[in-house]
């Protein structure tokens, strides 16, 4: 990830879940994101502290980063209609 992109951007604190998925959905409006078919990272989850287990639901925060996203005006047409059929 470039640095000028990692600093400008950040968290939103008002998500109570599902934060790391806004975050991304951000970035990729302005910053073209691949896919390398390789592990870079190891995931550790299952801890009983992390929001995924403690929000239920999380699958509405989602659903409230993409409406976030899709209240805005930053997508293009192309991007708002594949984000749409998602």
């Amino acid at each position: 990830m470039r640095r000028n992109c990692r600093f400008n951007r950040g968290f939103d604190e008002d998500m109570l879940a599902a934060e790391d998925y806004d975050l991304w959905l951000r970035i990729q409006v302005e910053h073209e994101v691949g896919f390398l078919d390789q592990p870079l990272v190891t995931r550790r989850g299952g801890h009983l502290d992390q929001l995924s287990t403690t929000s239920l639901a999380i699958d509405r925060f989602r659903i409230l980063a993409l409406a976030k996203l899709l209240s805005g005006d930053s997508l293009s047409p192309e991007r708002r209609l594949a984000t749409t059929k998602c």
